[in-house]
């Protein structure tokens, strides 16, 4: 399939959306563990912001076995008091996408990240410069995140890398 043939081509980490039927992604996880094995990694399970932190920790508990290294966007939107407790509570990081300066200093205060997750839309590399100072200075990691983006994006995205902290998170 699909996966088989990024495989091959070298693709070795990837990213899994879940939520709309958990038992399905159950099954794709456990199928790719088994046709997979330690040839590849799972970066993240994405809940994209569509969930009460308590139902993440819970599909978490259900889930790490399938050892991916991060959840990003676990609880619903701007709820950082429930990313929070959610941190608190799980032995991986926790990773989401910033939007602002204001975003993430909320971010900050409430401790409910380990990771931003910067890319060229939030705000531009000026910007995204400014959030990298900000998560160095809060002893946050950074992703740069391109997932939508075309040449033009992705290429905007290989800048940030470049003014990027060194301590970057692959």
């Amino acid at each position: 399939g699909y996966t088989a043939a990024l495989v091959d081509e070298g693709v070795t980490r990837f990213r899994y959306y879940v939520g709309v039927d958990f038992d399905r992604d159950e099954r794709f996880l456990a199928a790719f563990r088994d046709r997979f094995g330690d040839r590849v990694e799972l970066k993240a399970l994405d809940f994209q912001g569509h969930f009460h932190w308590k139902e993440t920790l819970r599909i978490y508990e259900r889930f790490k076995q399938y050892n991916f290294e991060l959840i990003e966007s676990p609880s619903l939107v701007e709820d950082y008091e429930g990313m929070a407790e959610l941190r608190r509570r799980i032995e991986i990081d926790i990773s989401e996408h910033i939007s602002s300066t204001a975003q993430a200093m909320r971010m900050i205060r409430a401790d409910a990240v380990d990771v931003f997750n910067i890319t060229i839309q939030s705000g531009g590399i000026y910007q995204a410069k400014k959030l990298f100072d900000l998560a160095e200075a809060a002893g946050l990691k950074c992703l740069i995140s391109t997932t939508q983006e075309m040449s033009i994006g992705t290429a905007a995205n290989a800048q940030d890398a470049r003014i990027a902290p060194e301590a970057l998170d692959g």
